[in-house]
């Protein structure tokens, strides 16, 4: 009676051995399936970042390049104005030379009819009209340079602004896709190394539900030979 008790003792060992190893292979695998799920769904994500950081970026940058073609449209036309304006006033300068000249002739024509001598104060007058003439040329042909300097100036500043704009939208834009492939690297590097340890884990458990299969088996073994042996 004793006998046939161990005997039934080994059996219910053995099978609740062999359901024990068996339910730790399952929990395992399910907890294996589930962190790979996580995994891919993060590295799903990575990847839609990643080639979402690529379509912002090629947006960025044609937004920078936009604004360099539009701050050197700026600049050409400021460098035209200032060229039209140093022109107006060489014309203007032109004319009033030309009126400064009449002017002077009417003087000198003035002071004969008159009889006045042209030596003396009358030369004089016409010489300061002609130099008065000169000096508001001068100045205005000084204001047209400067003017004309002020908008080369200003061309300059402008295109510097728009090539900035556009280094910084593509400098910008290289971070985001770096930072982006950064992260998707990452994602696949978890991925590999829980590749490997889900591997680990199913030998492991393979290795566990064997070790409990032989223990069970061994408990088995010993309780039928020493029923044999009592034989």
């Amino acid at each position: 009676m004793a006998t046939g008790l161990a005997i039934a003792s080994g059996v219910v060992s053995l099978v609740g051995g062999i359901r024990a190893s068996r339910q730790q292979r399952k929990s395992s695998k399910i907890a294996a399936d589930q962190q790979e799920l996580a995994l891919l769904e993060e590295q799903k994500a990575a990847q839609n970042a990643f080639f979402f950081s690529q379509l912002s970026a090629n947006a960025e940058r044609f937004t920078g390049r936009i604004a360099q073609v539009a701050a050197d449209a700026e600049a050409t036309f400021q460098e035209a104005n200032s060229i039209i304006l140093k022109q107006e006033t060489i014309r203007e300068g032109r004319s009033l030379l030309r009126d400064a000249e009449r002017f002077r002739a009417s003087q000198k024509v003035a002071f004969i009819k008159s009889g006045v001598d042209l030596s003396g104060s009358p030369i004089l007058v016409l010489e300061e009209t002609r130099q008065l003439a000169e000096e508001e040329v001068d100045a205005l042909l000084d204001s047209g340079e400067r003017a004309r300097e002020l908008g080369f100036l200003r061309a300059a500043q402008v295109r510097r602004g728009g090539r900035a704009q556009m280094l910084g939208s593509e400098i910008s834009a290289n971070a985001n896709i770096f930072r982006a492939r950064q992260n998707l690297d990452f994602v696949m590097s978890r991925q590999s190394g829980a590749s490997a340890t889900r591997e680990i884990g199913r030998l492991n458990s393979q290795a566990t539900f064997f070790n409990g299969l032989t223990g069970a088996f061994t408990s088995f073994t010993s309780v039928a030979n020493r029923f044999s042996q009592k034989g």
